[in-house]
C-alpha cells in the first residue's frame, strides 16, 4: 500500500458509502465527517466510482478500513491512516 491522496479520497468516499450510509458503522456521525472533509478538500467523486472500480491501492486502503471499523477502532492505526487523520486535522485548524 501507498501514500496516494487520490486513492485515500476514493476509498474513504466508498468505505463513507458502504458503511456509514447504510447505516452499519458504528459511529454514524463519522461518515458525515468524512464526506465534509472530502468537499473540502474538492474530492468530486466519478460517476462510477464505487467499490468495484477501485484501483489496487485504493482497494487495500478501503479494506484496511474495512477492518478498523470491524475490530471497533481497537486495532492499530496505520502509519498511512494517522498521515491522513492529521492532514485533515491541519485543514479544519484543528492542529
Amino acid at each position: 500500500m501507498r501514500f496516494d491522496r487520490f486513492d485515500i479520497c476514493e476509498a474513504y468516499w466508498v468505505f463513507a458509502t458502504l458503511w456509514h450510509a447504510s447505516g452499519q458503522c458504528m459511529h454514524p456521525e463519522s461518515g458525515r465527517e468524512i464526506f465534509s472533509r472530502l468537499e473540502r478538500l474538492k474530492f468530486q467523486p466519478r460517476p462510477s466510482l464505487s467499490e468495484d472500480t477501485l484501483e489496487e491501492n485504493a482497494r487495500e486502503i478501503l479494506d484496511a478500513l474495512e477492518r478498523q471499523e470491524r475490530g471497533g477502532g481497537r486495532t492499530p492505526t496505520p502509519a498511512w491512516v494517522q498521515h491522513v487523520r492529521d492532514h485533515f486535522a491541519r485543514q479544519d485548524g484543528d492542529v
